[in-house]
């Protein structure tokens, strides 16, 4: 049930507002069903208007999906995580930072790593303190681990190169890390540099160079397969479903096209005939 409400989130805000609704819900409007429904304390159909109301950008809706990150129904806390985490009003970011102590969020198996996904997806360097402590990370398990290792690869700032050879460095050197994978991905966007899973290369490599390593704005150009994943990891509902919408325009586009050079194929045939 919750990864179909999951899926649906990615989808349904911005097909909802073009499609199912004839205008969209304004923010006063979309803040107080939010309200509403969490006073009535129903789980399932909070569930829905989150999906349906999630989207919209005010202050005041932000604050009424924040009511979730409390709620006792760890789907409506994932949920309302989820609503922030996509939410592009700088409240979103905002309440997400004083969740730092939420017990519910750090400690949950599948809120803890939608909590520092959603602090990854801001981007923004403010959330360091919080992901660079890795105290209850342990207790939420392995997901909450490569959730924040991630995340830290999304900041661009050198404390993120630090804090993810802090992880590297917490297991040792020797053989392989059990989150090298992320560990890496997330060293190779923020430095541009590669040693692939070696974590002593990784490690000789920091030793070196900590003094002098710095992290550009840009990310660098990444293999094709790392691009795809973190393409595919952070972007926004809005923009997948406008990367699908260009996709089918390109595909109608492409079948014009094959039906003109069809028409136009015939149209040749036609005059070869005639000419015989």
């Amino acid at each position: 049930m919750l990864s179909f409400l999951l899926v649906s989130f990615l989808l349904a805000p911005f097909s909802l507002q073009g499609e199912t609704q004839e205008t969209p819900p304004t923010a006063k409007e979309a803040a107080e069903v939010l309200e509403k429904a969490f006073k009535e304390k129903n789980p399932i159909g909070l569930q829905e208007l989150l999906l349906q109301y999630g989207w919209v950008e005010d202050k005041k809706v932000t604050k009424a999906i924040a009511l979730g990150l409390k709620h006792p129904n760890e789907e409506v806390r994932v949920l309302a995580l989820k609503g922030l985490r996509y939410n592009a009003h700088k409240s979103a970011f905002d309440l997400l930072l004083k969740q730092k102590k939420n017990k519910l969020l750090l400690d949950g198996s599948q809120t803890a790593p939608e909590y520092f996904m959603a602090l990854g997806q801001k981007a923004d360097k403010k959330a360091l303190p919080i992901l660079t402590d890795r105290g209850r990370a342990h207790k939420a398990g392995d997901k909450a681990i490569q959730a924040r290792i991630l995340a830290l690869g999304r900041i661009r700032d050198k404390k993120s190169v630090e804090a993810l050879m802090d992880f590297l460095l917490a297991s040792g050197p020797r053989g392989e890390h059990p989150h090298i994978r992320p560990i890496r991905l997330s060293l190779m966007t923020l430095t541009g540099e590669d040693y692939g899973r070696d974590s002593r290369a990784w490690v000789d490599w920091w030793n070196e160079n900590k003094r002098k390593v710095k992290v550009d704005s840009k990310p660098p150009e990444l293999p094709k397969e790392a691009a795809k994943f973190l393409r595919s990891t952070w972007i926004t509902p809005k923009e997948r479903q406008e990367a699908l919408r260009k996709a089918e325009e390109e595909k109608e586009d492409q079948g014009d096209q094959e039906k003109e050079d069809d028409a136009v194929d015939q149209a040749l045939g036609a005059l070869g005939n005639s000419g015989d």
